[in-house]
């Protein structure tokens, strides 16, 4: 069978990335325990002791406690076997302690009604939980715009959100409902799909625009604002929509009597999804716009505080200069000014020296030529 070749796949996958992450943290304790005997020979015996009790506590014991759980029935291929009666009372029982239907007053005297009646109420709280999750899903991968980083993030609410359907038809869903219900939601969302789900990324566009109008491109000064905002919410639905379809698969799965073609599933989830991602646009919309837009006044609040920063710091430097140099200047006059003024007086000495010597010798010319008289 198909399915049955590529459980094979996923199971082989699973187990080599255990194997993986084994080696990993084997390795890595193995640094910390040699690093502990390095101080101490005692101190790295007490490590490995720690490690053992880790690993039997967080791995070992779960794992055994898993396996010793009763299997469930998982639903038949056809409705006119035995089978299908010992699962519909088996189902029946389920759901009359389920506490979601507490207040439903369902009667089970009929299984099937009663579980079809209990479904109608199930399928409603789950759809509150798949649309949640996607709500939450489309803001989060509109706004931070992180790429790989939403991959993860999508990837661990759509598990988060599968586990929630999960234990809104089960209380405590056991550990083989949880491994055919992911292995069946991983398996019909990698399924190639028709030529209608190919170009899912230009429908939402479509979509998208329809909703928002042509009104922001037309305002002035504004459209490369309204440029990014299509495209992150574009990007959010897209998202937005896979979570939908992947919660719709699981709701589906859990719901279903008999098993269900992962294909008609698929096309039916992608049908059902396309018709709420229109609802999903619009409720996001107004939230995923309201934070761009603080985004963008954040902006450009820090580049003005940038700018006025970086002239507050030009213009203490250039008047630090400014000052600088007029200090100098003053220093430069006042040593010229003293110079030329000891230059004066020596010049003025030199001459009232020779005037005095001039002076002598007259005196003594005149004075020597009375004598001789």
């Amino acid at each position: 069978m198909w399915a049955d070749k590529y459980k094979k796949y996923v199971l082989l996958i699973t187990a080599g990335v255990a194997i993986c992450l084994s080696v990993v943290l084997l390795s890595q304790f193995v640094q910390i325990y040699q690093a502990a005997y390095s101080i101490h020979p005692y101190l790295g015996y007490f490590t490995l002791c720690c490690f053992f009790i880790i690993l039997t506590c967080c791995f070992v014991y779960p794992i055994y406690s898993i396996i010793r759980l009763p299997r469930v029935p998982l639903p038949p291929e056809k409705e006119d076997s035995a089978e299908y009666d010992r699962y519909l009372a088996y189902v029946a029982k389920r759901l009359s302690k389920n506490p979601q239907l507490a207040d439903a007053d369902i009667d089970f005297t009929n299984n099937l009604e009663g579980i079809n009646a209990s479904f109608k109420v199930l399928n409603d709280r789950a759809d509150e939980i798949i649309n949640n999750t996607a709500k939450s899903v489309c803001i989060s991968t509109a706004i931070s715009q992180y790429g790989r980083l939403d991959s993860l993030l999508v990837l661990v609410a759509q598990i988060r959100m599968v586990w929630q359907v999960a234990c809104v038809y089960s209380t405590r869903p056991q550990w083989n409902e949880l491994v055919s219900l992911y292995t069946n939601v991983v398996m019909t969302s990698l399924i190639a799909g028709g030529v209608e789900e190919s170009n899912i990324e230009s429908q939402i566009e479509v979509l998208v625009n329809a909703s928002l109008g042509h009104g922001l491109a037309g305002i002035p000064g504004i459209s490369g604002v309204s440029a990014f905002f299509v495209k992150s919410l574009l990007t959010g639905s897209i998202n937005g929509f896979l979570t939908l379809r992947t919660g719709i698969i699981a709701r589906r799965y859990c719901s279903a009597l008999t098993r269900i073609d992962k294909k008609s599933v698929r096309r039916y989830a992608f049908s059902e999804a396309s018709v709420m991602v229109g609802g999903l646009v619009l409720s996001t919309s107004k939230k995923i716009a309201a934070s761009i837009a603080k985004k963008f006044v954040k902006t450009g609040v820090d580049s003005v505080a940038s700018g006025v920063k970086a002239t507050q710091e030009t213009v203490v430097s250039g008047a630090g200069k400014v000052g600088d140099a007029v200090v100098s200047g003053v220093e430069t006059t006042g040593d010229i000014v003293a110079s030329g003024t000891r230059q004066t007086g020596k010049v003025i000495s030199k001459g009232a020296d020779l005037t005095k010597k001039t002076v002598s010798k007259v005196g003594k010319v005149l004075f020597g030529n009375k004598k001789e008289e």
